[in-house]
């Protein structure tokens, strides 16, 4: 065979594996630039669910330990038969005004007003059943004034204005122990007229029963400036972490906080509605307003929470809040918002030119190929040379050992081939597993979260909790320490199994800011990591305990509650580097969410506490009234007879 025919059916080999592989590489590396891309859209959608859903946390924690307190603290009062008694006394028409000031019902509305003057408690008034004022406490720089009693209010015998309305209503059908919202409004003076600076108030109603019978209705009156000013500073955060990313509180329809947004630009929606007369004159609704419609549009239609809502301009996350019980109670929302295009934007951008570069790849590799391919067909058209050299009994073979050498050349580019692919394989199962071992440990967390909640004893919530922490995320010991009321050390409470058992019986705790992991933790209110207890650093070290002597690794988490640092979560384990940089914030959601469950379970201690106290003292003074008659009606029964 001559080597011109060697050369044709080279190139005809040539163009037929190029028609052939042309499209098939294209396509592939065009297929692989789309999967890149998916890929980076979902990793960036789910590190935005776990972010968003982190920060509605915390942020509800704060706004929820703001309202808490004095909701907690004005239905005990409610319940409470004192505050029941001093409307039944104020039926009697000889009760006067001096009977009704020393009554202990009214020691107890005022001490209550008392406990939650400073934190922006505008009034507190007791309505009779059919909507007149009763009692009126009102509050004057942080201080309550002296109870305003109108004797009269139980002479009336129609419904008052306040009475009719929804908020009012709802009071009369609730339970004992709920609550009924009214719609957010503004501030007035004793006038009625709107105080500058524009100041919200809200107001929550609770019944009072008697015999199963509402015989009257606690109202009061909360500033939302500690709300706004905790949304503003938790923005600030936001801000510094991601531009436009606001935090947002509506109640209802209404806008009450927006860290984005300067408070002036927002509340004169509320003034429109406060002040119908100026609704629409002289009222300019900035930017904010028209964000806010773009929002209030995705919440009217979305009921519920939810989490990454687009609405082509928004990035919008949900998480309810409902103080109050009743069925039309407006709906309290936390909303996390970020705007769209700073958010996928860069994503976008990288997965469009993760497309052309592969298509841009692909196209290369085929050039590359159709370039180099008569080189790799050598040993194919040496070959076909060869085969018909012996078909036509030609006895030279000159480049079978050419041949062979080049067969060689291939099989190692084959097997270079071969490692490549496997060593992709390799880490898209390594990917593969990270994520799927990412899912199981925020559903693990998720479920920690649900079944903590609603443990209102603290010792079952540690024992709960700290098993589905070992068990669920496989670690070897885990316990939970609180301070001390000094904010000096940290007390062992809880510890898991015989060895922890030990450990709170010796009265295990660490002093705060001392330089190991839980003293570290409890002074500066940050993770601490120490990936290997063989190898520590100088300014934290792990404590060898010679009750845990298979610790190789360790993770201190905060337990915060608003800005206080009430204890840390310890964690260990027998392998060392097990905690990596990218899952602190999950497990900080643990700690996050076993803090809050901690608060709720002392906030249900101390309120069951405090009912025990009162209910203490009532039978204390009942039995002194008793002793009291019993001696007035013995005086009356002795007769003194004159038989002169």
């Amino acid at each position: 065979m001559t080597q011109t025919t060697q050369a044709q059916t080279r190139q005809d080999l040539q163009r037929l594996l190029f028609r052939r592989l042309a499209p098939i590489i294209i396509g592939a590396f065009l297929a692989a630039g789309i999967g890149l891309a998916i890929v980076l859209i979902n990793a960036t959608s789910e590190e935005l669910i776990v972010e968003h859903r982190a920060l509605l946390i915390d942020l509800s924690s704060d706004i929820e330990s703001e309202l808490d307190h004095v909701l907690f603290d004005a239905r005990d009062t409610a319940l409470n038969r004192e505050v029941r008694n001093l409307l039944e006394t104020s039926l009697i028409i000889s009760t006067d005004r001096q009977t009704l000031e020393q009554h202990q019902g009214m020691q107890l509305l005022f001490s209550l007003a008392g406990q939650h003057a400073d934190e922006d408690l505008k009034s507190l008034i007791l309505y009779t059943r059919l909507g007149h004022p009763l009692v009126t406490i009102t509050t004057r720089e942080g201080i309550p004034q002296r109870p305003e009693i109108d004797t009269n209010a139980v002479l009336f015998f129609t419904e008052s204005p306040f009475a009719q309305t929804p908020a009012f209503q709802d009071a009369l059908q609730a339970e004992g122990g709920q609550f009924a919202i009214e719609p957010v409004t503004l501030e007035r003076d004793e006038q009625g007229n709107i105080i500058e600076p524009l100041s919200p108030i809200f107001s929550v109603l609770t019944p009072i029963y008697s015999n199963d019978e509402v015989v009257g209705v606690l109202k009061i009156e909360m500033r939302l400036a500690p709300i706004i000013d905790t949304v503003n500073n938790f923005g600030q955060f936001l801000e510094d972490d991601t531009d436009g990313r606001r935090a947002v509180v509506m109640v209802g329809q209404q806008v009450i906080a927006d860290s984005y947004f300067d408070e002036s630009q927002y509340l004169n929606a509320l003034l429109a509605t406060a002040n119908s007369e100026t609704a629409g004159e002289g009222v300019v609704f900035s930017e904010a307003q028209e964000a806010h419609n773009s929002i209030n549009a995705v919440v009217s239609t979305t009921p519920g929470d939810f989490t990454l809502v687009n609405n082509g301009q928004f990035i919008i996350s949900s998480r309810s809040l409902i103080p109050g019980s009743t069925p039309n109670s407006p709906t309290w929302r936390i909303l996390l918002v970020d705007e769209a295009s700073a958010v996928w934007l860069g994503t976008i951008l990288l997965a469009v030119a993760s497309v052309i570069v592969s298509a841009f790849l692909g196209v290369g590799v085929v050039v590359l190929l159709s370039t180099s391919l008569g080189a790799v067909m050598h040993p194919v058209t040496a070959a076909d040379a060869l085969l018909k050299r012996l078909a036509s009994d030609d006895e030279e073979t000159p480049e079978i050992i050419d041949t062979e050498a080049r067969a060689e050349e291939g099989g190692s580019i084959l097997q270079a081939i071969d490692r490549v692919s496997a060593r992709i394989h390799q880490l898209n199962t390594r990917v593969e597993q990270e994520l799927a071992r990412r899912r199981r440990d925020l559903e693990v967390v998720g479920r920690i979260g649900r079944q903590t909640a609603t443990f209102e004893d603290i010792d079952d919530l540690f024992n709960r909790a700290i098993n589905m922490i070992c068990n669920e995320l496989g670690f070897y010991h885990a316990q939970v320490f609180l301070m001390d009321d000094a904010r000096r050390d940290a007390i062992l409470v809880y510890s898991r199994g015989e060895r922890g058992r030990r450990l709170l019986e010796a009265g295990h705790k660490i002093r705060r800011g001392s330089p190991t992991v839980i003293g570290t933790v409890t002074g500066r209110g940050e993770p601490v990591v120490v990936n290997d207890t063989t190898r520590q650093s100088s300014d934290v070290l792990h404590g060898f305990n010679p009750l845990l002597p298979d610790t190789r690794a360790e993770l201190g988490l905060p337990l915060i509650i608003g800005n206080d640092i009430i204890g840390a979560l310890d964690i260990q384990s027998k392998e060392p580097d097990v905690f990596h940089e990218e899952d602190l914030p999950l497990y900080q959601l643990l700690a996050d969410q076993l803090a809050v469950a901690i608060y709720n379970a002392q906030l249900a201690r101390a309120a069951e506490e405090r009912f025990e106290q009162i209910d203490k003292l009532n039978k204390q003074l009942t039995r002194e009234a008793w002793e009291e008659a019993q001696e007035m009606l013995d005086a009356k029964r002795a007769y003194i007879y004159d038989l002169r």
